[in-house]
């Protein structure tokens, strides 16, 4: 079985709302993913959490999150994780 990886991408904005994504390369395939985004003052679950693309029966090549802030125009800072595994091909 191929290793699993971690790639990741910081992302940011205003306005109380930020969202981010992070690809696997070429030959990959996400397996998993999430975020981190502590100290923003977040009140809550993200609004998006899942797999690109988020269609059923399609490979998942990258992960993607979208996340709120509390005080509804807070600037955010976070970073998006994804765990990519080498295919076969």
């Amino acid at each position: 079985m191929a290793p699993v990886v971690v790639r990741y991408a910081d992302f940011s904005g205003n306005s109380g709302q930020a969202s981010g994504s992070a690809q696997c390369l070429s030959g990959e395939q996400a397996v998993g993913g999430g975020y981190y985004a502590g100290g923003n003052g977040l009140n809550g679950p993200p609004v998006v959490n899942a797999p690109v693309p988020g269609t059923d029966g399609d490979p998942a090549t990258g992960w993607q999150v979208t996340i709120l802030a509390s005080g509804g125009s807070a600037f955010l800072t976070a970073r998006v994780y994804v765990l990519c595994q080498q295919t076969g091909a």
